[in-house]
């Protein structure tokens, strides 16, 4: 068992490389575990990233820039912030304005997309994921829905990627 947090463990995700593991957790943390301790006794975390303040619900690694971490805040911080999981230096925090619920990076178009709980509307995002193919994504919502997106969209001719919908608000990390 690794200790650490003081209260539920609400998200958590590996690094692409599988060296790192992020969790989210209600106590307002985000810890970072070094996977050479499992199965050992050790159960230290490397890292305590304690910026937030509400619980932490989203964690996700870069797929293509391996040492950021995004971390998505709750109703009380309605923020996402960037770490370096090498340091644990807190890099940016975006306000959002809401929950955040999960949060993808897509390595074609070097773009971070989040799922928000947007008041009590029943088509709120709950989660988020994407597609193997990179092209689509699917989130589920609180009326029961699931529903397809395809803001990534790649000409299979000339392998480009296509303009973006206006509908996307989006941003580039570099």
């Amino acid at each position: 068992i690794w200790d650490g947090h003081e209260r539920e463990v609400v998200g958590l995700h590996w690094s692409p490389n599988q060296t790192k593991l992020a969790t989210g957790s209600g106590d307002n943390t985000v810890r970072i575990w070094d996977d050479s301790r499992l199965g050992s006794n050790t159960t230290e975390s490397l890292f305590v990233l304690d910026d937030h303040v509400g619980s932490v619900r989203a964690v996700q690694f870069c797929n293509y820039k391996t040492s950021i971490l995004a971390t998505g805040g709750g109703m009380q911080c309605k923020a996402i912030k960037l770490w370096n999981v090498n340091s644990g230096e807190l890099l940016k925090s975006i306000d959002t304005g809401a929950a955040v619920n999960g949060i993808i990076f897509n390595s074609d178009y070097k773009e971070m997309m989040s799922a928000h709980a947007c008041g009590h509307a029943p088509e709120r995002a709950i989660s988020i994921v994407q597609s193997p193919c990179g092209q689509f994504v699917m989130t589920a919502g609180g009326d029961e829905a699931l529903r397809t997106w395809h803001p990534f969209k790649v000409d299979k001719s000339t392998h480009q990627l296509a303009q973006r919908s206006k509908m996307f608000s989006s941003m580039t990390i570099r």
